[in-house]
């Protein structure tokens, strides 16, 4: 049986280390300059189903503000990336998603909210979890998963990626059908202080 295969596309503004997710999660040093712009991994879930994930970079087009249509097209999953070092890239977070959703090149795709750079700390981190709460709570875009990594120390990622093949494999109805409110997690068990993604 041939493994289900989904495109992947990792998004957000510059230097937010979407690269750097990209690397690590290609069993690469986070810091590489990559040779390619998407590769495809290998992923077995808890049933021991093999998922392939077309994993795709901006490949620092989004320094240009030049990202199209194409790139997003036939996308299952769109990992929405912004730096926890940098309020202004996660401002731009509803900027970006919007963008996407009007292009209408991948209406049905679900939506992952990533903060990277978990490993910084005190005046170092500029976006806190109340800050993304508080933004759920004023939108009315749904994301999947509100999830922290740390491409640096490779901390998340694999729990990230677990996480994005789960949802694909569960949700076959419309993803709008089935997307969950982020301020839905902060009422679960406690999500807050557990770190889960940390």
């Amino acid at each position: 049986m041939k493994p289900k295969k989904f495109k992947v596309c990792l998004t957000g503004k510059a230097n937010v280390g979407k690269t750097a997710i990209y690397n690590v999660a290609r069993g690469k040093p986070y810091d590489e300059i990559p040779h390619d712009d998407r590769d495809t991994i290998r992923i077995q879930n808890n049933s021991s189903e093999t998922v392939e994930l077309q994993l795709h970079d901006t490949a620092g087009m989004d320094r240009y503000n030049s990202l199209t249509s194409s790139y997003y097209r036939n996308a299952r999953a769109i990992i929405m990336v912004f730096s926890l070092g940098c309020r202004e890239s996660f401002s731009c977070v509803n900027d970006l998603v919007k963008d996407i959703r009007e292009n209408d090149s991948c209406p049905d795709s679900l939506f992952f909210l990533v903060g990277n750079k978990n490993d910084l700390n005190g005046h170092d981190l500029q976006v806190d979890d109340q800050i993304v709460y508080e933004y759920q709570s004023s939108t009315s875009e749904v994301f999947q998963k509100y999830m922290k990594t740390s491409a640096k120390e490779n901390n998340g990622i694999n729990e990230l990626l677990n996480e994005v093949v789960n949802s694909l494999l569960t949700f076959r109805l419309r993803p709008s059908e089935h997307r969950r409110n982020i301020g839905d997690q902060f009422n679960e068990s406690p999500i807050l202080q557990r770190n889960f993604w940390c």
